[in-house]
């Protein structure tokens, strides 16, 4: 067996998987999310990133 063949047995590629999978993995997660504030659970939002506010505006200039 290839090593390609044992890490992608599915034919898939690496980083994709199944819509059904995809739907799973959001579902176990908004359980997890919603088990986690019910113990008392804090989530810390962050503000936008500077990346991500020249990524916003094309027009901002590149550093560099």
């Amino acid at each position: 067996m290839s090593k390609s063949t044992m890490r992608f047995p599915s034919g898939g590629s690496p980083g994709r998987r199944p819509e059904s999978s995809r739907e799973l993995t959001s579902e176990r997660i908004a359980h997890d999310m919603d088990a986690f504030a019910a113990a008392g659970g804090k989530v810390e939002v962050l503000g936008t990133t500077v990346t991500l506010k020249r990524l916003a505006d094309p027009a901002a200039p590149a550093k560099g």
